[in-house]
């Protein structure tokens, strides 16, 4: 995992201890597959752009469905500001 990889699954833990992530195969499975209901994938969105500090548009948001889809919104946010993840 890199490790902007490795901190989405630390913020992901953070929101739900009993999600399984364990394995960089977990990345691509999405939230509910992994144990992460649609309230805590908010959180999770939430915890992330404060993390980053970036902001996600709207209309992405409800379109994420994995963490690696989150560290490919995330780093292009991250991107279009000029730093690195």
């Amino acid at each position: 995992m890199t490790p902007l990889q490795q901190t989405l699954v630390r913020i992901a833990l953070e929101v739900n201890a009993q999600a399984t992530i364990k394995e960089a195969a977990d990345l691509d499975r999405k939230f509910g597959d992994i144990g992460i209901d649609s309230l805590e994938a908010m959180s999770l969105m939430l915890m992330v752009t404060e993390h980053f500090d970036i902001k996600i548009p709207d209309a992405e948001i409800d379109t994420v469905m994995t963490m690696n889809e989150l560290a490919r919104l995330v780093e292009r946010e991250l991107t279009s500001l000029g730093r690195q993840a």
